[in-house]
């Protein structure tokens, strides 16, 4: 458990993409004269701001693995202490059992809420499924993977043990987006063999330089317990929209599969 606090502190420091690519160009603002960063906000130093973005990073990690439920007063008071050298106010050698139970609770509730929802959500995408099929240029493999076809690619084809880069958009059957590698700027790169069943089976289909769309069944995607704060409900039907880039041979170079909520396996 001591590692699972060492890992989340690290991983709260990686800059998400959604910060680290400019989405319009800025305005131009007023440079601070002694360290060259801007002035416009309520922190007017590089340290002030580089500390407010710290703080956010935490946030956004904690947020990403469903870590919804932490008292933000507590931990902002946790690190004061830490700073300040001063003794902590919980015992540190119920450290373990406070993060084992606290993670227990998070997870009962977590499929809790995934058994409730799932059949809902399975007859939903099944309906959706069912009209979906009968539109033009929609492809029904045998697995129940459905697919269109919106450019065709001239590449080579992802094999296996390959590993793919890719840009895509994933979408709820009423649109909702929850990840979209576009906006950020900054494509995937995943081994295949570490993608859902569902674009598997399209990659192998796929060549370099094509973009399809992608209707996937539950049980071709994250099935009834998504990992929690993915923002994919238990029993989808997710829809994506893939741009296969690059197909090579070898170890990834690139993003952690963990990082991604579009196409990584659970």
């Amino acid at each position: 458990m001591r590692r699972f606090c060492v890992s989340l502190a690290v991983a709260a420091f990686l800059v998400p993409a959604s910060l680290a690519v400019a989405q319009t160009p800025p305005p131009p603002v007023q440079q601070n004269q002694d360290d060259g960063v801007p002035t416009d906000g309520p922190y007017k130093s590089l340290k002030g701001q580089a500390s407010y973005l710290m703080g956010m990073q935490a946030g956004y990690t904690f947020q990403r693995q469903g870590l919804t439920e932490i008292d933000t007063d507590a931990l902002v008071q946790g690190i004061l202490d830490a700073f300040a050298k001063s003794d902590p106010k919980v015992d540190p050698a119920k450290i373990d059992q406070i993060f084992t139970t606290f993670m227990q609770k998070l997870e009962t509730e977590h499929l809790a809420k995934c058994q409730a929802e799932s059949p809902a959500n399975r007859e939903a995408g099944s309906r959706f499924l069912g009209e979906n099929k009968l539109r033009e240029g929609v492809q029904t493999a045998a697995s129940g993977l459905q697919y269109k076809v919106i450019r065709q690619g001239t590449g080579t084809t992802p094999k296996d043990g390959d590993v793919v880069t890719f840009h895509y958009r994933g979408t709820l059957i009423d649109e909702t987006v929850f990840d979209d590698s576009y906006k950020g700027g900054i494509p995937a790169t995943i081994p295949l063999a570490n993608l859902i069943p569902g674009w598997i089976e399209a990659m192998k289909m796929m060549k370099e330089g094509a973009k399809w769309q992608l209707f996937v069944p539950a049980d071709l995607a994250y099935g009834d317990e998504p990992r929690r704060g993915s923002g994919i409900p238990a029993g989808a039907t997710l829809v994506f929209e893939v741009e296969l880039l690059k197909t090579e041979a070898g170890a990834p170079g690139g993003l952690n599969l963990q990082g991604i909520q579009g196409g990584g396996g659970n």
